[in-house]
């Protein structure tokens, strides 16, 4: 089990979504949305396509706490334990849809669009508050009617086995869509 600390939280598992956003899971269930910075030899923003990038940083812009339960606790190669919250991400080939996959045996889907967060601005030299500022960010929205167990956006998986828990996911494949009503 890999596991990265970013922003404090351990990240257990991770996505782009765009080209400066990623989406993680963490042991608690939380999902984050991370805008990520790309700086060149030169020291300025760059397009990471295009140029060599020596120092890259990440600010998390939304976290989304209950969207999966933690799970069991699951042993690090190190002897302690974390929760297994979400291990598998994945983002669908039209770019809108990303599905989540837990150690509590559910998988959800998420809309994913394009919109404005408020964040706090950068310090003026005026007393008071830092000023809120609106930047363009991803948003993360589930699809999950309330009590939806089996589809069409959320699913629960069982164990067969009596006095087991759920299968915890590692890892999400999904094909595209084969056509406008395909979810």
């Amino acid at each position: 089990t890999l596991q990265v600390t970013l922003g404090g939280e351990n990240v257990v598992s991770a996505v782009y979504v765009r080209q400066d956003v990623i989406i993680t899971g963490f042991p608690s269930g939380a999902l984050g949305v991370w805008f990520v910075s790309h700086i060149n030899d030169k020291g300025v923003p760059a397009e990471p396509r295009s140029t060599t990038i020596v120092k890259w940083g990440a600010s998390l812009i939304q976290r989304i706490a209950d969207a999966h339960q933690t799970g069991p606790r699951v042993p690090l190669h190190d002897g302690t334990t974390t929760f297994g919250g979400i291990r598998a991400l994945c983002l669908r080939s039209d770019g809108k849809t990303l599905l989540s996959g837990g150690a509590d045996g559910w998988i959800h889907t998420w809309a994913v669009e394009d919109g404005k967060v408020s964040v706090k601005g950068r310090p003026t030299t005026t007393v008071g508050k830092a000023p809120m500022e609106k930047r363009s960010a991803v948003l993360l929205r589930k699809l999950a009617a309330a009590g939806e167990k089996n589809g069409p956006h959320s699913w629960q998986i069982a164990s067969p086995y009596k006095n087991e828990g759920p299968p915890a996911f590692r890892a999400l494949d999904c094909r595209p869509p084969a056509g406008p009503d395909d979810p």
